[in-house]
């Protein structure tokens, strides 16, 4: 059903191209305008050493551990472009439940996935990452990944291998009818769902939009990116939603709105 929610508050959303459709949609839902800019490309890497050498020993491994619908994706398209598949004896899991729907859909069990908390705490709250020590880990994600998850599991003594099957990279441009409405200073949220899109927000968007970006709301899915936006120079409200999933980025863009018509101005 339609509302009118976010009436006209402008939304830059700044995910994947391939990734974006649904919290366009969600933020249209919500009588709101988005502004699609993609700060992030993503593409595969299935043929390096490093990926190879943990694919030698991908039916030995006790556990794995996807980190996003890109680490499924890629994930499951390196293993097939080896001609392997996980062990039925590995069991799976999901960092949130949009990861585990895409694994589930894929045909792959999933054998357990954090409610509310994602990522290495949602994981830790799991009864079976109380003891992984000793436990042969692999975990798919994209090059350069977020560290504490992995970090956590040495800690742990886990014996921790990460397959790194695509990486993000900037885009050569962004369009130029988005460069003029931040030029204009006419976008309210700016959606920034990992570090790298903040990097790239600024490195593909000219000198003079960055003040404007820097005092509008910012909305994101983890304190580790909220904190960066920080230490950016962002000025104005910087929120993290409840949830790593479009829906709770909405409904937090939603609540701050609301929030803002209600105080002494909008």
């Amino acid at each position: 059903m339609q509302s009118n929610d976010l009436k006209g508050v402008k939304v830059l959303v700044t995910r994947p191209a391939h990734q974006n459709q649904k919290l366009c949609d969600l933020v249209r839902t919500h009588g709101g305008e988005p502004v699609v800019c993609p700060l992030i490309n993503i593409e595969p890497t299935y043929a390096h050493d490093a990926l190879l050498t943990v694919f030698t020993g991908i039916d030995e491994s006790d556990i794995a551990i996807f980190v996003s619908t890109n680490a499924v994706t890629h994930g499951l398209g390196a293993l097939r472009s080896q001609g392997q598949t996980l062990s039925e004896l590995t069991q799976v899991f999901a960092v949130g439940p949009t990861t585990a729907l895409m694994l589930q859909a894929a045909g792959i069990r999933v054998d357990g996935v954090p409610l509310g908390l994602s990522g290495a705490n949602g994981l830790r709250a799991l009864p079976i990452f109380r003891n992984v020590s000793n436990r042969r880990v692999v975990v798919f994600r994209g090059k350069g990944g977020e560290p504490s998850l992995v970090e956590w599991l040495k800690h742990e003594g886990a014996s921790v291998f990460v397959a790194e099957t695509y990486r993000r990279v900037m885009p050569i441009a962004i369009n130029p009818a988005v460069v003029e409405l931040c030029q204009q200073g006419t976008i309210d949220v700016i959606t920034l769902t990992s570090v790298t899109s903040v990097e790239h927000l600024f490195a593909l968007l000219p000198d003079n939009t960055h003040q404007m970006l820097k005092n509008a709301t910012v909305v994101t899915l983890s304190q580790r990116i909220a904190q960066y936006c920080e230490n950016q120079g962002f000025q104005g409200a910087i929120l993290v939603a409840d949830e790593a999933n479009d829906q709770a980025l909405v409904e937090t863009i939603v609540h701050h709105c609301d929030s803002v018509r209600q105080g002494p101005r909008w």
